[in-house]
C-alpha cells in the first residue's frame, strides 16, 4: 500500500470522526424528559428521527440493542461535542470502548429523520452479552417509542403472510409504516380458504398447524392506518359479515419475540381454493426476502393447489 493510501485512510477515518457531531436520545434524554437537562444547554438543533434497534423498558430508563426493529427518538446536534459527550457518557455509564464497567455502549448508527434526511450520529446501546437479560424481562416496546410507555399508544406491529408482504402492494394502502423485515411464527401455517372476487381465486389465511412455521413480513404502521388497513382485508369492525378477524400472534425476529396483529379468515372454506397466478405472483414479489428454503415451499404448495384445477 502506498504511503499516499495510508494518508488518505488516515484523512477520510479523521473526517468521520470529526463529522459526528450528532447524538440520537430515545429515552430520558428526549425533550420533557427527566434528564434533558444533561443535554440542553448543548443542544445546537433538535429533529425527530428513527434508528433500527430494538427498546426496552427498564422502568426509570430504556435500554436499545442493535437489531432490525425501528426505534423513535430525537437526533441531537450538538455544540460542544466534546465536553457534551462526557457529560452524557457520564449519564449512560459508558468509560470506553469494550470496558467491562460500561451500563451502556457507544456506537455509532444510522438515523432517518421525519423529512428523509438520512445522518451518521451516535447513540447509547445496552452491550450485546446483556441481550438474554432484556429478552428474558419481557419488556419490549415493539412500537419503539419510549414516549408511549405509559399510554400503550403508538405505532403497532403488524405480521404479513399474503399480498402485503409485497411492499408495493402494501404501501397502496398504507401511508404511514416502517419495514421491520421477515419474521417467524411457529405452529402455524398459510392456507388458502377464501374466494376473492377481487383476486379471481384463493386468499391466503394464517391457520393454526402444530409443528409448522410460517414466515412473513413484519411491519410496524401508525395507529391512523388501522382503518385503511381494516378496509383492505374487508376487516372492518362495522361489517355483519367481515372476510377477515383482526388477531395477534408471536413473532419471533433478531432472537426477540413480540406480538403482531395480523389477519385471519372468518368464514373459512373446507377445501382449499387455487390462488390466480397474479395473486400467486403479488405473493411471491413480496416473500423474496424470506428464507430461500421456505419460498421455494410455499411456490411449490400454490402451484401445486393450481394444478389440482386444470
Amino acid at each position: 500500500m502506498s504511503l499516499f493510501s495510508v494518508f488518505y485512510r488516515m484523512v477520510k477515518r479523521r473526517e468521520i470522526i470529526t463529522m459526528i457531531t450528532s447524538v440520537f436520545v430515545y429515552g430520558t434524554l428526549r425533550k420533557g424528559e427527566s434528564n434533558y437537562h444533561w443535554i440542553r444547554d448543548y443542544a445546537k438543533k433538535t429533529k425527530s428521527a428513527w434508528v433500527r434497534g430494538w427498546l426496552f423498558d427498564l422502568g426509570p430508563y430504556p435500554a436499545m440493542i442493535e437489531g432490525r426493529g425501528w426505534v423513535k427518538g430525537e437526533l441531537v446536534e450538538l455544540n460542544d461535542c466534546e465536553i457534551a459527550l462526557k457529560k452524557i457518557d457520564e449519564l449512560e455509564g459508558y468509560h470506553g470502548p469494550g470496558n467491562p464497567q460500561n451500563l451502556y455502549e457507544r456506537i455509532e448508527i444510522e438515523a432517518w429523520t421525519e423529512e428523509g434526511e438520512e445522518i451518521n450520529c451516535l447513540v447509547y446501546i445496552f452491550p450485546r452479552e446483556r441481550k438474554k437479560e432484556l429478552v428474558i424481562m419481557d419488556r419490549l416496546l415493539p412500537g419503539g417509542d419510549w414516549a408511549n410507555r405509559k399510554n400503550k399508544q403508538g405505532w403497532i406491529p403488524y405480521f404479513a403472510y399474503g399480498s402485503c408482504m409485497n411492499e408495493e402492494s402494501f404501501s397502496s394502502t398504507v401511508a404511514e409504516y416502517k419495514m421491520i423485515g421477515p419474521g417467524n411464527v411457529e405452529n402455524h401455517r398459510v392456507a388458502f380458504t377464501r374466494w376473492s372476487e377481487k383476486w379471481q381465486g384463493g386468499v391466503a389465511d394464517l391457520i393454526v398447524s402444530p409443528g409448522e412455521h410460517t414466515q412473513g413480513i413484519l411491519y410496524v404502521i401508525h395507529p391512523d392506518e388501522l382503518q385503511s388497513l381494516d378496509q383492505r382485508e374487508g376487516a372492518s369492525p362495522h361489517l355483519a359479515n367481515p372476510f377477515y378477524r383482526r388477531t395477534w400472534v408471536d413473532v419471533t425476529i433478531d432472537g426477540v419475540k413480540l406480538k403482531a396483529f395480523t389477519y385471519r379468515v372468518v368464514n373459512k372454506e373446507k377445501s382449499e381454493i387455487p390462488p390466480s397466478k397474479e395473486y400467486m405472483e403479488t405473493i411471491l414479489q413480496g416473500a423474496q426476502g424470506l428464507g430461500q428454503d421456505y419460498t421455494g415451499e410455499f411456490r411449490n404448495r400454490m402451484e401445486g393447489l393450481r394444478r389440482e384445477t386444470k
